[in-house]
């Protein structure tokens, strides 16, 4: 019942002053775990409202987490010319986070 596409949704219709570009998210068995970039003037809206989103649209249990901007796609990766996957991923609970950005 939850997708990708549904979380993605739910990231981009944050508002967009927030900045959120990057996102990854891991569903385990108790709960659901998103991890946003988000910069520090924005984090706690950005954590509360996605929590709230998420709890409303999905009904189910989620812990949001902010990080520094830069923290799942560094900017030297952004910056350079590599093909880039960017990190927003619905990961399952065995599934390794760091798999979100893959550069070659």
């Amino acid at each position: 019942r939850i997708t990708q596409y549904g979380l993605e949704e739910l990231v981009f219709g944050l508002p967009a002053a927030y900045g959120v570009l990057f996102w990854r998210a891991r569903a385990e068995p108790s709960v659901l775990r998103v991890q946003i970039e988000v910069a520090g003037a924005h984090r706690a809206d950005a954590v509360g409202g996605l929590t709230t989103s998420i709890t409303r649209s999905l009904g189910v249990p989620c812990e949001v987490t902010a990080l520094e901007p830069g923290t799942l796609v560094p900017r030297e990766v952004l910056n350079s010319n590599p093909d880039v996957i960017k990190p927003r991923t619905f990961l399952g609970a065995d599934e390794d986070w760091n798999e979100a950005a893959q550069h070659r």
